[in-house]
């Protein structure tokens, strides 16, 4: 219930941090994806199934926000969040670089994903909007993972 209750109000406030800050934390065109780093960090400290459902919510909840096509923000979402969920399952502890660079390579393949099934207008500029986002979302992950994980600890099998 502990877990619920930390990564459904982790997620919440993803969302409202998504709608309020990106643009005011704007570095040289740079920012933030929230939402995002919230699910990968989630993935990274929650098993399985949860990371999943946390995938959905975050694709739901970024979806609902700029009031966009629903599939490719849960898919890219989702996996993201269970990528990260399955480098935690290795036998390393995870710290904050670890978790900087799970969020880079996750925010990275999401937004691959994200190319696929939504192709923008100009590649170039998006795959640049891409590399500066993941340095980004690396950089914020850094505290929301260890914050987040001293309420949340993975068991290991």
């Amino acid at each position: 219930m502990k877990a619920f209750v930390v990564a459904a109000a982790t997620l919440w406030l993803a969302v409202v941090f998504q709608q309020t800050l990106p643009d005011r934390m704007a570095i040289f065109g740079a920012r933030p994806d929230f939402i995002l780093t919230a699910a990968i960090c989630l993935g990274l400290l929650l098993p399985a199934p949860g990371c999943i459902i946390a995938g959905f919510f975050a694709g739901l909840g970024h979806s609902a926000t700029i009031g966009a096509n629903l599939v490719q923000y849960v898919l890219s979402r989702i996996l993201a969040s269970y990528g990260a969920s399955r480098i935690s399952e290795l036998e390393i502890e995870i710290g904050g670089i670890l978790a900087a660079v799970a969020v880079l390579v996750g925010t990275l393949g999401a937004q691959l994903v994200m190319m696929f099934l939504a192709p923008p207008r100009s590649v170039g500029g998006f795959i640049g909007d891409t590399i500066q986002t993941a340095i980004y979302n690396a950089v914020i992950a850094v505290p929301l993972y260890a914050g987040l994980s001293q309420f949340l600890k993975k068991e290991r099998p």
